[in-house]
This record gives structure tokens, sequence and C-alpha cells, in this order.
């Protein structure tokens, strides 16, 4: 996969920033803060990845699965994805709008909540903020709440 520069790398940080803020997190505990900016970043750069190979064909999918048995270097790797032909800035570009869309549990071209099924959960796991009250339009949390924590390390 071509490797992300310096420019591409803050536009990343500034777009988990901005999930953290439009998500309502405060940035009172800038520790707690980094360490979400961090899982989010990893979650993000895994959810690109997927969805680049996801972007090949089953026969470059094959073509990759040897090479790869093969310990390749970084920069044969680097070549065949550069030649694959895949559409990476579509390809980024709809992985970052998916991730954001099940990180804010919201469907962005609608602009309306995902179905949550109350669970308190996005469909990817990840704690919405604060609980589900089951008086509808009612919250069981005063103010702002804190993201909770699955107890499995870079579970958020």
């Amino acid at each position: 996969m071509p490797k992300i520069n310096f420019q591409e790398e803050q536009v990343f940080e500034a777009f988990i920033h901005k999930m953290i803020v439009d998500k309502g997190l405060a940035e009172t505990d800038r520790q707690q803060n980094g360490k979400i900016q961090h899982e989010l970043s990893m979650q993000l750069d895994e959810a690109i990845q997927k969805a680049v190979i996801n972007a090949l064909s089953d026969e470059q999918l094959q073509k990759l699965s040897g090479m790869l048995d093969n310990d390749i270097s970084d920069a044969e790797l680097e070549h065949f994805f550069d030649n694959s032909g895949i559409d990476y800035r579509e390809t980024v570009g709809r992985a970052m709008r998916e991730f954001r869309e099940d990180y804010l549990g919201i469907n962005t071209t609608t602009n309306e909540p995902n179905n949550l099924n109350n669970t308190g959960q996005m469909p990817n796991g990840m704690p919405m903020q604060g609980t589900v009250s089951e008086v509808p339009g009612a919250s069981n949390v005063e103010g702002v709440a804190q993201p909770t924590y699955g107890g499995n390390e870079g579970e958020i």
C-alpha cells in the first residue's frame, strides 16, 4: 500500500479529533482523550487496510497471499499495491466515511441515527455517548457521559 506521508497523517489526526469532538467527549482529560485518539487512529488504519484488501480481485488476493508467504520486502509489497489498479482516494474516502458513521452512530447520508437496537453500543461494538433510556427522549445520564471501556486492551 502507498506509504502515508506527513501531510496525510495530519489529515487523519484532524479527522479523528473532529470525530471525538462531534461525539461530544469533553476535552478536560487530555490523557484520556489521547488514549481515545490513539485507539481510534489504530482502528481507522485497520479499517483502511481492510478496505484496500477488499478492493483487490480474487486473483490479486491469491497473488498477494503467495507473496506474503515468501516474506517479500516492503518495497515489493508497495509495488504490488501501486500496480493493483485500486482507486486509493475513493477506497480510503469510503473507509473513512464508514468508520465515522459507525463511531458516531449516524448515517451521514441522512444524518439520522443508525439502528442501535437500544444496546448502548454502535454496530462496531463501541459505546455510545451516555446510555440508552427506557423512556423515549429521556437520558439516564446527566451531562456528558465518559466512554466506557470493554476490559480488553484496545477496546473503547
